[in-house]
């Protein structure tokens, strides 16, 4: 048995490359009773940017590519979600929300490992118009004891940049809100069955529609 287990699983989105069952599985098998496991606390958070210049260079790509037109392309390339390292702090047009937090001392594999229809509200700091989810992640480091000390990081588009990014979900309408409006949709994060490692990501609107994303 192990006093800590330490181990950075967290893929793109938090949950991708599916490594959060293995570590809950070392824990259940080799931590040892009052052990610490670093990070402690991962959260997934999801807001929207406002980015007429990010859109343009990817989602709208295809329509005019060296004068050529390729737009039976552009559905595929808004069906894989792009990781973004250079997100301006000023695209930023909503709050954040919290879509899942999970305790590694506590989460069961089962459930952690998954987002099921979650609802999620977003409002809009400012008149905007929306092109894109991002989804990133917080972790805390939890120190043990009253000597501990509590380290933290966000991957979110308002901190530092790191190995992660932010994971950019293209809208294939950008939407527009006013200042205070709130957008409300349910969000479903699962591994496909025929590639566990990857993640099927799926916004469902008030509207009745449905927007799918894969990551490969």
């Amino acid at each position: 048995k192990v006093d800590a287990i330490v181990s950075e699983w967290m893929g793109y989105c938090l949950l991708y490359e599916g490594m959060l069952e293995s570590v809950l599985y070392a824990r259940d098998h080799c931590l040892k009773p009052g052990g610490a496991v670093y990070p402690r606390i991962c959260n997934l958070l999801l807001c929207g940017i406002d980015s007429e210049e990010l859109y343009q260079r990817n989602a709208l790509y295809f329509d005019n590519v060296y004068g050529v037109r390729v737009s039976f392309l552009k559905e595929r390339c808004l069906s894989e979600p792009h990781v973004a390292y250079d997100l301006q702090s000023d695209w930023v047009a909503t709050s954040s929300a919290l879509v899942c937090s999970i305790d590694m001392l506590t989460a069961s594999a089962y459930t952690s490992a998954k987002v099921e229809s979650v609802p999620v509200q977003l409002t809009a700091l400012r008149d905007c118009k929306l092109h894109a989810i991002v989804g990133y992640f917080d972790v805390d480091f939890l120190g043990n004891g009253d000597a501990g000390v509590n380290v933290s990081f966000s991957t979110g588009p308002l901190s530092q940049v790191t190995h992660w990014g932010q994971t950019v979900f293209y809208l294939r309408s950008p939407i527009s809100l006013s200042s205070g409006q709130v957008l409300e949709f349910h969000v479903s994060i699962l591994p496909p069955h025929d590639s566990p490692r990857s993640l099927l990501v799926e916004f469902d609107w008030s509207n009745g529609t449905r927007s799918e994303f894969r990551m490969d």
